[in-house]
């Protein structure tokens, strides 16, 4: 190939860089004659095998279009971090879903723990008599904060202390906070008037401790892929397949999610639920003066609720996890997550705004407008970001480029000879601005 060849397919691989796919007018082939297979920065040594003893390498532009693309796997022990997630999560909710009722409901006849005295009577759990809207008011609180602490957390985490020791803080947080709610469920404290403060103590803490956990375990666990971009691996077979990160990071999302909505309808559920139980109830739509108006409908209906919403964040919210990391700066994406979990503290001081109206006989009317808001904003958004698959494309393309010149650079300015492809996201170096700099 002539030098001015040469200088041609380099302009022309920059103008993709700069321009849409569609619009690059270069060649697969002169693609191929650019590719250095001898180069040692199109390798990693992550992996070797006696069939890839120079380690896993940079696929070339014609083997992406034609090889077979399969998952690729971090270490199993990884996924341990999915264990922390599971526990903050059954913490975060299973305190949520007892505090609605210990706030606004009063002790039932007899009980001096909340609990009813007796297993056959239809009175609800509760303790401390606040009523429906301070409850609501609190619980939509905890919501808020939990998603509001993220951005400090995610922040810290990223510019002063890492990943790890943040977790470590929200962790003793939560531990704090539930000490709070044991000292507020003692008979003593309910009988006394007095276990409200510590409820809201320990509202202000789980939200604080959730802060800390939140928006820095999703990275953690992604940072132990191994590869920063797709990779060629030889199989025992011969066959040549590629090791997809993208697809890979969906599933370690998906794995990490199921650890812990199609939202719309969760919402359409909860409204039909309610529709249903003023139906049901012997008082219908109108409150009683002491007589048992429990309405004919079992837990099993009302349990659709969670499985549509847990449904739907099964593929909204890995798919927005996925995109705050994949498409945030190296040292930001702590930072990234906890601005998209801000999108749930958001939806937190709609719901506080709402609480006037959530009383007898309207709360159909909250379910059905916000299902159908959801679904007005569900069709905006994917008219908005239908060619976000291009754009991340583009974006690939360009990063690759530039993470391959900040190589060559690092390699001339230590004079050393050539090195394989590093990346020191692991468990034991967590990354953080403060750490990179250092280094």
């Amino acid at each position: 190939m002539s030098t001015k060849e040469a200088v041609a397919d380099s302009a022309l691989i920059d103008e993709k860089t700069n321009h849409s796919i569609e619009d690059a007018h270069y060649t697969s082939s002169s693609l191929e004659e650019l590719y250095n297979y001898d180069d040692p920065l199109n390798y990693s040594t992550k992996y070797v095998d006696e069939y890839n003893p120079q380690g896993l390498r940079k696929p070339t532009e014609d083997e992406k279009k034609t090889l077979r693309r399969v998952l690729g796997r971090a270490s199993y022990a990884v996924y341990l971090i999915c264990l922390v997630e599971l526990a903050e999560r059954a913490s975060y909710y299973s305190v949520q879903g007892l505090l609605a009722n210990f706030i606004q409901r009063p002790l039932p006849p007899g009980s001096t723990t909340g609990a009813p005295v007796s297993k056959s009577d239809s009175q609800s759990a509760g303790a401390l008599g606040l009523g429906t809207q301070v409850s609501s008011a609190l619980t939509l609180l905890l919501q808020f904060l939990a998603y509001t602490v993220p951005i400090y957390g995610g922040f810290v985490a990223d510019a002063q202390i890492g990943k790890l020791k943040a977790i470590w803080i929200g962790v003793f947080a939560g531990f704090i906070s539930h000490i709070l709610f044991i000292i507020a469920a003692v008979p003593s404290v309910i009988a006394g008037g007095h276990g409200v403060v510590p409820t809201a103590l320990g509202i202000i803490t789980l939200a604080f401790g959730t802060g800390f956990i939140k928006p820095n375990l999703l990275p953690l666990l992604m940072d132990q892929y191994p590869f920063q971009t797709d990779m060629v691996k030889v199989l025992p077979s011969g066959e040549k397949i590629i090791l997809d990160r993208q697809k890979s990071l969906e599933r370690m999302t998906l794995v990490f999610y199921w650890a812990i909505n199609i939202a719309a309808l969760s919402q359409v559920a909860g409204a039909v639920i309610q529709y249903r139980i003023y139906t049901l109830s012997p008082c219908g739509y109108h409150a009683s003066e002491g007589g048992s108006c429990v309405a004919d409908i079992t837990a099993w209906q009302e349990v659709s609720v969670y499985i549509l919403s847990a449904a739907s964040e099964c593929f909204a919210m890995t798919t927005g996890y996925e995109l705050a990391y994949t498409r945030s700066p190296p040292h930001m994406k702590g930072l990234v997550m906890a601005l998209f979990l801000f999108t749930s503290a958001i939806l937190a001081a709609i719901g506080e705004a709402l609480t006037p109206v959530l009383l007898d006989p309207h709360l159909i009317w909250p379910f059905a407008g916000i299902a159908i808001a959801t679904f007005v904003c569900g069709l905006l958004f994917l008219y908005q970001f239908r060619n976000l698959h291009k754009e991340m494309e583009e974006e690939r393309i360009f990063r690759e480029q530039l993470d391959r010149s900040k190589d060559e650079e690092e390699l001339k300015a230590q004079n050393v000879g050539p090195t394989a492809i590093t990346d020191d996201h692991n468990l034991e170096a967590v990354t953080s601005i403060k750490s990179a700099v250092g280094r």
